[in-house]
């Protein structure tokens, strides 16, 4: 989730909450066990491991399988999902490898559940903690997770999550090229990649008021931070006519000490940005924008 005030966020242990809670129930879901589809572990895999269960859940399982939550991963566009536990010795690492319907959608799951998990490169689209290691391949999001975040439960925990990954290929999504844009390289913090509501209120619901009504959309958003400088830049794309009217009282309603623009690119494209930095840099970030026009 993009945060504004640049503080670092706890570890995400929801996923260990999940799978403890979960896990005896699943046995009644109607789930399909030993169907390892995709780029799912196999014996022999990884040295010394036991693939101790291996499910695979369609359709509407995945409500069983983390309650609520599977509403965010529909809107994502959700095709099905395997779940691993594999064990070596006394390690037991828990995976997840879900199939979305594009890679945009696998990439929108990877912005919205990396609380806590890090990496070298926004676009490398992996990051890890000693808790989780996770990432985005295809049309494949991936999580492997262990309880107690020991060195060795990390290091296997990494090695399992990278090894899928592999399987999966080394196909990385691809951000608007706005985003590459040299202005936007330093200070860069995270980013967000939203299909639906649920996207915007998990990642940005500062702007949930820019996206109300539209049923359909996809909202691409960087956060580069820089001292107490914060500047937010944004691509939406919407299947019709953007709603102008709500667009310009989204401008009007800027936090204090904010500046928000709104560009248009078209019937169905905006290019955005919201920035408390001073008006010479907004002149900067509104032209550049400008460039990116019909690009």
């Amino acid at each position: 989730m993009i945060r504004r005030d640049g503080q670092p966020r706890m570890p995400d242990r929801s996923y260990v909450r999940r799978w403890i809670f979960f896990l005896p129930f699943s046995l009644f879901l109607p789930a399909f066990s030993g169907l390892a589809q995709g780029p799912a572990l196999s014996a022999g895999d990884i040295h010394g491991i036991t693939i101790e269960r291996s499910v695979t859940y369609n359709g509407k399982a995945l409500y069983g399988y983390i309650d609520g939550g599977a509403d965010l991963y529909y809107e994502y566009g959700f095709r099905r999902a395997v779940v691993q536990e594999i064990v070596r010795d006394s390690l037991r690492i828990h995976i997840e490898i879900f199939e979305m319907d594009s890679p945009a959608g696998a990439a929108g799951i990877f912005s919205v559940t990396r609380g806590g998990c890090f990496g070298k490169s926004l676009w490398d689209f992996e990051c890890a903690s000693r808790f989780q290691a996770q990432s985005a391949r295809g049309r494949y999001f991936i999580r492997a997770a262990n309880v107690s975040g020991t060195p060795a439960e990390e290091a296997l925990t990494l090695s399992a999550a990278r090894l899928v990954a592999a399987k999966a290929g080394d196909t990385l999504y691809s951000p608007p090229s706005l985003f590459l844009d040299s202005i936007f390289q330093a200070g860069k913090r995270s980013f967000l990649i939203a299909q639906g509501p649920l996207g915007v209120q998990n990642g940005l619901p500062e702007w949930t008021d820019l996206v109300q009504g539209l049923e359909k959309f996809h909202l691409w958003v960087l956060l580069q931070e820089a001292g107490e400088i914060t500047t937010t830049i944004g691509v939406l794309e919407a299947p019709a006519s953007v709603d102008l009217p709500l667009v310009r009282r989204w401008v009007e309603e800027a936090p204090c000490d904010f500046t928000r623009i709104a560009l248009a690119d078209g019937l169905q494209r905006l290019l955005l940005c919201e920035t408390n930095s001073a008006p010479r840099e907004v002149d900067a970030y509104s032209n550049t924008l400008g460039r990116y026009r019909a690009r």
